[in-house]
């Protein structure tokens, strides 16, 4: 009688712990799944996205910027507007992109190519606005060894897009 009893409690136990063991790898399991998600999401909107948009916008403009800067005559519409593009638009993404990338830089993957890229970019902006300062009208790239990094615009459309991909495809 008494072994009737001992199978009467300890299966019914058994199989509630293993329930419990079984729910709580499976909780772990998805509490790991939505901080990826989590994780991804914070690195697009706060950090790709953002800096995707701004480097399309400038490389969008920067043909008027190109043009006239190779303008002499100071009078032209072409230098006007390439000044005006200059100062108000393409600085002011620049300044911007420092600011997301000085704020949230811990969400660019740990590749090798990004942090060069960044490097350079830095580089190239700090000169560029110390040449608007000094009223110098150049190029970094033609004044010093500051040109604008080649490959960053791919390399963050890619990567952004790379990341929304696998985003679009989580379901948790």
């Amino acid at each position: 009688m008494s072994d009737a009893i001992y199978n009467t409690l300890l299966i019914p136990t058994l199989i509630a712990v293993a329930g419990f063991i079984g729910k709580s790898v499976y909780d772990i399991y998805l509490d790991k799944r939505k901080r990826n998600r989590k994780l991804i999401e914070s690195k697009l909107q706060y950090f790709y996205w953002p800096i995707c948009i701004r480097l399309t916008k400038n490389e969008n403009i920067y043909q008027y910027l190109y043009k006239g800067k190779k303008d002499t005559d100071k009078d032209s519409l072409d230098y006007k507007i390439a000044h005006y593009v200059e100062k108000a638009i393409l600085m002011t993404n620049h300044k911007e992109i420092i600011d997301i990338i000085t704020r949230y830089r811990h969400f660019a993957d740990a590749d090798t190519e990004v942090g060069g890229l960044i490097d350079a970019y830095i580089r190239h902006v700090s000169v560029y606005n110390a040449l608007m300062a000094a009223k110098v009208d150049e190029f970094p790239a033609n004044v010093s060894n500051a040109p604008y990094p080649a490959g960053i615009y791919d390399y963050f459309y890619r990567k952004t897009l790379e990341l929304q991909s696998v985003l679009d495809k989580k379901k948790v």
